[in-house]
């Protein structure tokens, strides 16, 4: 019997430096303003939970609120969270709604202060320095001239006569960010002032600069001033000087034919993590063992106005403001080839991500973006809520090969409910991510397949003639390599609500199984002969079997008289199908050595033909129902199967 393998989810120098007080595994990167950003600033660095935005006469930073933040990666992840409620809003309110209120959307809390260099020269110019290799592209929106390529990154940004005889060096050292002023010899220090707006206060204790804003303080530690004279380094006595908003440095006695350093150290945050934040939704191998990393990015918009001010968590026009993001990593995980955004001005979400023998990724996911990025205007049906796209970039990131949106006048791309944070399960929504399930495959001449759902009773059919039924249908669509043709489009559905989550081809017959959940009784297929020739209960898994052309010839019901929902569908290179979901009822266990009796996580190897069993087991903590929510699925060469989920308290607002 084979194993079955289950992976749980996995010169003279003025020195200041942005430092993080907790571990972060991010280095600070200099992004260079190509135009992707439609702002006044050259360079942009993300560090902790805001920004640092360089412009030509100083820097703006960004502070976001770690409280809201904290708050809203709970909302998200399902946890109800207490939220303050605005005086307007509150004097407003009826008695009894104030509880109504943390249903609203998440608001965080931001500031925004600019530090000028006060008289430097309008000459200085930028040289960025130590390239990190790392390029990004920005796709964003339909209008191809807005969109950015080869934006580079770079270690250090050194800028030129910021004054008479003085630079200054933007850089990192791990996860702090510092910056120097580079006096040369016979050039003073005092030309040196930085004029602070947008703050609440400026202060010093126990030489400290102290920066006040409305998400809390930043710091400055005391400075720490030397010069390397003859090899050896000299302590030099030196402070802030603050005269308002203004501060300078008072230096003692020191040689100005060598170089002085002078290094305060600025706290910005205790909030580590990654650079931005960004969920990760999908991932792919590359042909050359590179790892392509799909995801979701909630950037920072450079701040405007100074001072304090609110933002409703949207880089879109959505709840939750959110870009794609696209990364390509090398195959022994050390670089990145390319990272690559793609989105419209509303939200959009990768579901999955193919890659084609050439290195080029195929993305499916969906989106609210009118504007979304497409080839030629590639618009299929009357678009509307949320639609389906599939794109298609080259192996560098660089070109968009191919682009679609797809969709009617309902919700498509989505099972049943669009949003992210549902209030409750709602039909055949169960899981957590449950709305963010559907998949792209290629065949061997690199055409295009895609399982989704659609709640449109107008969604683009071709060569097909099914019906639209009940709240939603799954959908199954085929195009050609570069998305320029449909191939066919067809509902998958019958009375009820339907699902299509998951498709895969058999090695053999080249046939396309797709799987889902069903409410429905009456699916499309022929049924005789398989494993459920007709409905076992309330929601059950169902797999339909489709030709190369889009006709189905077979459906099975997979399922027990509770609820059953298939995740996940792989074929071994004999042609077995393998399937893997969740079940509440008692899955068959069948020529399984290994199992755990009363688990609700399920893996089973059936015939070719769905008319039985070849092994089933289940996995997992016996319980009432699933404790993990399974995500993705493998069936190796030697027929080894993985399965990676999650689960955890964060799953309470939905069935578990």
């Amino acid at each position: 019997m084979k194993r079955i393998v289950f992976i749980l989810t996995f010169f003279v120098c003025l020195v200041h430096v942005i430092s993080l007080q907790a571990q972060s595994f991010y280095a600070v990167d200099f992004i260079e303003n190509k135009g992707q950003w439609n702002a006044n600033f050259s360079f942009k660095s993300i560090i902790a939970n805001g920004s640092l935005f360089i412009q030509k006469n100083g820097y703006t930073v960004l502070k976001n609120s770690e409280e809201d933040i904290d708050a809203v990666s709970r909302m998200m992840h399902g946890q109800q969270i207490e939220r303050k409620v605005p005086v307007k809003i509150k004097a407003d309110m009826m008695e009894g709604e104030a509880e109504k209120y943390p249903n609203a959307d998440p608001i965080i809390h931001s500031h925004a202060y600019q530090v000028s260099f006060k008289g430097s020269s309008d000459e200085s110019f930028f040289e960025p320095e130590r390239p990190t290799g790392e390029v990004a592209n920005y796709f964003l929106g339909s209008d191809t001239a807005n969109w950015k390529q080869d934006v580079s990154s770079f270690g250090s940004v050194m800028q030129k006569g910021l004054y008479k005889g003085v630079d200054i060096r933007y850089y990192s050292n791990g996860a702090q960010l510092k910056y120097d002023f580079i006096i040369n010899p016979g050039a003073s220090v005092s030309q040196v002032v930085m004029k602070y707006e947008g703050v609440n206060k400026l202060s010093l204790k126990d030489g400290q600069l102290i920066i006040a804003t409305s998400v809390g303080d930043s710091k400055e530690l005391a400075p720490y001033a030397y010069q390397i004279i003859d090899g050896q380094k000299k302590q030099v006595d030196c402070k802030f000087q603050l005269d308002a908003n203004e501060v300078s440095f008072k230096v003692k006695a020191y040689d100005n034919r060598y170089t002085l350093v002078i290094d305060p150290i600025l706290i910005f945050s205790t909030y580590t993590g990654s650079k931005v934040s960004n969920w990760g939704y999908t991932a792919a191998p590359g042909p050359d063992g590179s790892l392509y990393a799909g995801g979701i990015v909630f950037g920072n918009g450079y701040p405007i106005t100074l001072g304090a001010f609110q933002n409703s968590f949207a880089g879109g026009a959505g709840k939750s403001g959110v870009d794609v993001s696209l990364t390509r990593f090398s195959a022994d995980g050390k670089s990145r080839i390319f990272s690559t955004y793609i989105g419209g001005s509303s939200d959009e979400y990768p579901h999955s991500i193919y890659v084609d023998p050439s290195g080029s990724a195929v993305i499916l996911g969906r989106t609210t973006s009118s504007d979304f990025p497409t080839v030629n205007n590639n618009r299929l049906g009357p678009l509307g809520k949320t639609d389906i796209f599939i794109s298609k970039l080259s192996a560098d990131g660089k070109v968009l090969i191919g682009g679609v949106l797809v969709g009617g006048t309902g919700d498509d791309g989505a099972n049943i409910d669009a949003s992210t944070t549902p209030a409750g399960p709602k039909s055949i929504l169960y899981n957590y991510g449950d709305n963010a399930r559907s998949e792209v495959i290629l065949d061997q001449s690199n055409n295009i397949y895609i399982a989704s759902c659609s709640q449109s009773s107008d969604f683009p059919l071709k060569n097909q003639s099914q019906s639209y039924g009940g709240l939603q249908d799954g959908v199954f669509l085929k195009f050609s390599p570069n998305l320029s043709t449909l191939s066919f489009s067809t509902y998958i559905g019958g009375s009820e609500d339907d699902a299509a989550f998951v498709l895969a081809m058999n090695p053999k017959n080249n046939d396309v199984y797709v799987a889902g959940a069903t409410l429905s009784s009456n699916l499309p297929g022929n049924t005789a002969g398989t494993i459920g020739s007709s409905s076992q209960g309330s929601i059950d898994g169902f797999i339909s079997v489709f030709n190369s052309g889009g006709t189905i010839s077979k459906t099975t019901y997979m399922g027990t008289s509770a609820i059953d929902i298939i995740y996940g569908i792989q074929f071994d290179q004999n042609g077995f199908p393998y399937i893997m979901g969740i079940s509440l009822g008692a899955w068959p266990v069948k020529n399984a050595l290994f199992s755990n009796p009363g688990a609700k996580q399920f893996i089973s190897k059936l015939r070719t033909d769905l008319s039985d069993y070849v092994y089933s087991t289940v996995y997992g903590t016996a319980a009432a129902v699933p404790n993990i929510s399974p995500v993705a699925f493998l069936v190796d060469r030697c027929e080894n199967v993985y399965v990676s989920g999650w689960g955890g308290k964060f799953l309470f607002s939905y069935q578990f």
